[in-house]
Order: C-alpha cells, then sequence, then structure tokens
C-alpha cells in the first residue's frame, strides 16, 4: 500500500479484535459477485474488509466500491478496488457497516467517526444491508452508551447549540479536533462540524424529530427503521 496517505502501521495498531474482523471480511467476500456495486462503510471493519475485497479483486473479482470516507476511497484504491460515485450508479446491489449500538427494535447509533451522512446515504440507496455488530453493541435504548453525533452545518453551530441546551439532554459537546491537528471543531467529509448529544434515558422518535428539525442540523447518527441482516 505504498500510495496510501497514512502511517499504515501506526494505523493498523488501532485495530481491536483484528482476528473477529478478518472472519466477518471473509464472509462478506464470499457474499460478493462479479458486477457487484457494494457500498463500503466507515471505520476500522470496513477498512479489514476493504484488504480482503483487495485479495478477491487481484484474483478476479470484478466489483465496484461506493465508500462512505475518505480514508476507504483511498484504501480501497490502493488494493485494486474500483471507486465510484454514488451519482454515477443506478443503485447499490447492497452494503456493509458497524453500528455503535443497536437497540431492541434495530434501530442504530452511528457515526461516531463522523461519516453518517455518507453512511446514510448509502444506506438509502442500497438493495440489501448487513450490519456488523457484535452482542457489545446491544442496548435496551440508542444513547444508553455512546452520544449520538449530529452534523450541524458551521454557519448555525450556535444557534442549534443553545437550542440543543433547551431539551434537557444530558450533555451538548462541540466535537473538538484532536491535540496537534487544527483548532476548533472536527470538519466532517461535507464540510460540517459534529455535535455530540447524551441522553442516556434513551432517544425516542419524538426526540429524534425535535432535533433533526432544528435549523442547522444536517444529519444524524440516529438510523431509525433500516432493515438489515446482522453479521457479527
Amino acid at each position: 500500500m505504498t500510495n496510501f496517505p497514512f502511517d499504515v502501521k501506526t494505523l493498523w495498531s488501532s485495530v481491536s479484535n483484528l482476528e473477529s474482523k478478518e472472519k466477518i471480511a471473509k464472509q462478506l467476500v464470499s457474499i460478493a459477485n462479479d458486477g457487484d456495486v457494494i457500498g463500503f462503510g466507515s471505520g476500522t471493519t470496513s477498512m479489514v474488509c476493504a484488504l480482503e475485497f483487495g485479495h478477491s479483486v487481484k484474483d478476479g473479482l470484478a466489483i465496484s466500491a461506493v465508500v462512505t470516507s475518505y480514508e476507504l476511497a483511498w484504501l480501497c484504491d490502493s488494493v485494486g478496488i474500483k471507486v465510484v460515485n454514488l451519482n454515477d450508479v443506478s443503485n447499490v446491489d447492497w452494503c456493509f457497516d458497524g453500528a455503535d449500538e443497536v437497540d431492541s427494535s434495530n434501530n442504530l447509533l452511528k457515526g461516531r467517526g463522523g461519516a453518517m451522512h455518507n453512511e446514510r446515504l448509502v444506506f438509502d440507496s442500497a438493495i440489501k444491508r448487513y450490519i456488523v455488530a457484535d452482542n457489545s453493541k446491544d442496548v435496551k435504548v440508542l444513547g444508553e452508551k455512546f452520544p449520538a453525533p449530529l452534523e450541524v452545518n458551521p454557519k448555525k453551530m450556535v444557534s442549534v447549540y443553545r437550542e440543543l441546551n433547551k431539551m434537557n439532554l444530558d450533555s451538548v459537546a462541540i466535537r473538538l479536533a484532536g491535540s496537534g491537528s487544527k483548532d476548533g471543531p472536527v470538519i466532517t467529509e461535507a464540510g460540517n462540524c459534529i455535535i455530540d448529544v447524551v441522553y442516556t434515558a434513551g432517544f425516542n422518535n419524538i426526540l429524534i424529530d425535535q432535533i433533526s428539525l432544528l435549523d442547522g442540523v444536517f444529519d444524524t447518527g440516529l438510523f431509525i427503521g433500516y432493515e438489515f441482516e446482522r453479521i457479527s
């Protein structure tokens, strides 16, 4: 991966449960057929899957990838997987992605990596969806373990932050870039900022609608009502 623009050794050291993720990757590759347009989610599991797909592509498998993050685009390209734009394909045959939480109604909390809008676009376009999530991701209510990320227009950050603080949430925090990188907030692929919202009582449909309808909220990591097959 000589043209991959990251320190691969450092990146790979952050992958937990590598053996389990490699097993999942082999399962997903076994599903693929020549000509498939596949949606690649974000995160380390998807990166492990991209490497496994890359081996199969070198052996003759002809697939195209619609990716949800720059990292996956670069990685797919580096291992020989054709990357296509969602707007340039008639449909996505199937997609795979992880989840941070899965509740008892199969609703999902996603987007801790900040790619929730791209992930939703692929989810909406895919004919079939696979969610890669082990039992540790199971919760009674969404928001039980992790904050829900909200993708927010930077010009509306102050007003959205103010309105969220009126909703009796446990906490509202603008996600800042890490030490040693840029000052200020994290910027998503779509050019927006992220506000992380904690509500341990659980995000219900009414609250989700109230948050989503705030002027300036571009998308959220709350994925409600999607059908998918789960792989763990």
